[in-house]
């Protein structure tokens, strides 16, 4: 007999009970004594102590628990090659977006949206949860003035970006600084900034910071130079006078968005208007090239080829903690290259309203693969 036989009978022997009035107790309680019994006996089948074969609620909660302790981005690891759209639909998206830095454990996420005209920027977050990102908000201190590229220090107390918010209520310069913001009991502060030692009259974007707390940084403080990636060296809290990076990264042409690992031995930066450039050598068409040091002295960059840099813009790269899933923006769409075929009106709008319209996407892949592509022992 099943629980819900044995109970239906026992609700039916006291609905009778209620009914008769020339009721006789005691061989009407054995009945339902016998009833409760037979309830009794066939109760383990909920019992959780039994082994009654999986339901589809087990297997969901099961998978639930699953991805709550697997890593982040480990679905990415089971897909060699790449690059891949992270996180296509709900942070790459038909909107504009760039940017990605990670909290130590990858669970917190930092990256940016622009409008289309890449004229505005706001800094956005995402958690990690039971398996899922969370949808991405603005974080509190952006979204008024033009922030970009957020990058969580290692120690996670501060998150550097760049904005051209004033640096007080009668500042009229509208360049971009360095600004950073610092964990004050698990919220941010209100945002600072970095400082006239690292900030200059002209633009700087893209900080870095590494292992010892000093930061890399783009600057265009010599305007005959064009940009150029520059390093200042933190010491008792203090940032020491910026310095171009020693050796064959910074040229003629603009160097920016300078990803370097907290132990410094390698860098991957964008570089505009060379002539080994994917696409037009131009100052809007950037691609991402890749250097190692030896004695403290950066080697000759290299192209990271057609597999990452295509005929746009390849900017923003990250090396995400841990060292295993490399991250970079790109302004690739499918415009790039003509169609194969003639575009119907459908075909068209669904392009161009969708992830690969050529607005910017976030891309992953894994970090072994990009230091193949750099001659590098992944």
């Amino acid at each position: 007999m099943s629980q819900a036989e044995a109970r239906a009978m026992v609700n039916c022997a006291v609905n009778n009970c209620a009914a008769r009035s020339n009721f006789a107790g005691w061989p009407f309680l054995a009945y339902l004594w016998i009833l409760f019994l037979a309830l009794c006996s066939c109760s383990s089948a909920d019992d959780p102590g039994v082994d009654r074969g999986a339901t589809p609620a087990d297997a969901a909660v099961e998978q639930k628990q699953a991805a709550t302790g697997q890593h982040p981005l480990q679905k990415y690891a089971d897909r060699p090659g790449g690059p891949l759209i992270f996180e296509e639909g709900l942070i790459s998206t038909a909107d504009y977006e760039l940017n990605a830095s990670f909290s130590q454990d990858c669970r917190r996420l930092y990256f940016c949206k622009a409008n289309p005209r890449f004229s505005f920027w706001a800094i956005f977050s995402t958690v990690y949860e039971d398996g899922v990102w969370s949808a991405p908000d603005i974080t509190a201190f952006s979204g008024r003035y033009r922030d970009v590229d957020p990058f969580l220090s290692p120690d996670e107390q501060r998150l550097y970006f760049a904005s051209d918010r004033p640096r007080g209520a009668d500042d009229e310069r509208r360049d971009f600084d360095i600004w950073y913001v610092e964990q004050q009991d698990g919220v941010w502060s209100e945002a600072r900034n970095a400082g006239a030692v690292v900030n200059s009259e002209q633009d700087e974007y893209y900080p870095c910071a590494v292992g010892d707390g000093s930061l890399y940084f783009a600057s265009l403080r010599r305007p005959d130079r064009g940009f150029d990636i520059y390093r200042a060296q933190r010491v008792n809290n203090n940032f020491l006078e910026p310095l171009p990076v020693a050796g064959a990264i910074n040229s003629e042409y603009h160097e920016m968005d300078v990803f370097v690992p907290p132990d410094e031995n390698y860098c991957i930066f964008t570089a505009y208007g060379r002539p080994d450039s994917q696409g037009e050598a131009s100052n809007t068409n950037g691609d991402l090239y890749f250097s190692s040091t030896e004695s403290g002295v950066w080697q000759t960059a290299v192209n990271l080829g057609g597999r990452i840099n295509s005929p746009a813009r390849e900017f923003c790269p990250q090396v995400a903690p841990g060292g295993e899933f490399f991250l970079f923006s790109s302004d690739r769409g499918f415009g790039d290259r003509p169609p194969q075929r003639r575009l119907s009106t459908s075909d068209f709008v669904e392009r161009a309203r969708g992830v690969n319209n050529g607005l910017g996407n976030i891309y992953i892949m894994q970090t072994a693969d990009l230091m193949s592509l750099s001659g590098q022992n992944p």
